[in-house]
């Protein structure tokens, strides 16, 4: 069973204060630094996160930078907000029946309606505090193995027995 995190960008940005405050000079810095941050947190989680934002808000001609595979920014059609996009994300169940869709957003009725269609949600302080936590368990991670990763360090035993195998039979 999969797990899809969608986020409601715009809604994101203008409940954490961070971001909020960046939006206020720049609204395109504040996506950019969602983005960023939410790459790091669907690295460290390993799940798929689906950030959408509201075309409306969007100046034409949007460009993303490259991404990496688990995570994907959508702007909302024009004649669409980003709500109206993810509730026809959750009632399509494009990712199938077993995946658990969670929608992370603070708009309450936005909230009633993918809960009602069997997502989960999850408020804008809640991710927040998510995303927090991830951040100082990947330090801790880093910070306890400084020094002794090596390129072998991700793989299982079986995968390593395997090497060591072909290991010996070169020789």
């Amino acid at each position: 069973m999969g797990k899809i995190l969608i986020v409601d960008g715009y809604n994101i940005i203008y409940c954490w204060p961070e971001l909020r405050k960046m939006a206020k000079v720049s609204l395109e810095e504040a996506r950019d630094n969602l983005i960023s941050v939410m790459a790091d947190y669907a690295g460290f989680i390993s799940e798929k996160i689906v950030i959408v934002f509201d075309a409306g808000m969007t100046p034409d001609g949007a460009t993303l930078e490259k991404l990496p595979p688990n995570i994907e920014v959508i702007f909302s059609g024009k004649n669409e907000t980003a709500d109206q996009f993810i509730e026809r994300m959750v009632f399509k169940k494009e990712w199938g029946e077993d995946t658990e869709i969670f929608v992370a957003t603070s708009d309450y009725a936005e909230q009633t309606m993918v809960f009602g269609k069997g997502a989960y949600r999850i408020s804008a302080s809640e991710l927040r505090e998510e995303v927090k936590k991830a951040k100082k368990e990947a330090k801790k991670i880093i910070k306890n193995n400084k020094g002794k990763w090596r390129i072998y360090s991700g793989l299982d035993d079986e995968v390593l027995a395997k090497l060591e195998r072909m290991r010996r039979i070169d020789k």
